[in-house]
């Protein structure tokens, strides 16, 4: 699959690996898990959005407060994120508040 990210918003494998201070095979272990998202050019090289270093933050406060595995991780993120979208769903339909001191990982 042919990058669709702009050169600037996008962070190349190894800094991105570098700039999370994560070891290039955890990286990969999170791809695997679906933790992270990336894209490759044509030449077959790893590319991540910078929004993935905020997702890297996500996977530590997740780990480190609840002591969950990466697997336990990758399903917690997913349901998180499918609330967030489920919410902001009623709210453009104007069903619903958001909820109170609702702090994300």
């Amino acid at each position: 699959m042919a990058s669709e990210i702009e050169p600037a918003e996008r962070i190349e494998f190894e800094v991105f690996s570098r700039v999370c201070d994560l070891h290039p095979e955890l990286v990969e272990r999170f791809i695997v898990l679906g933790l992270l998202e990336t894209v490759s050019d044509d030449e077959g090289r790893l590319w991540f959005e910078r929004r993935q270093v905020a997702a890297v933050g996500r996977i530590r406060r997740l780990r480190s407060g609840l002591g969950l595995s990466y697997s336990a991780i990758a399903v917690v993120a997913e349901l998180i994120d499918r609330i967030d979208e489920l919410e902001s769903e009623l709210m453009r339909r104007g069903d619903h508040e958001p909820s109170p001191g609702r702090d994300h990982a």
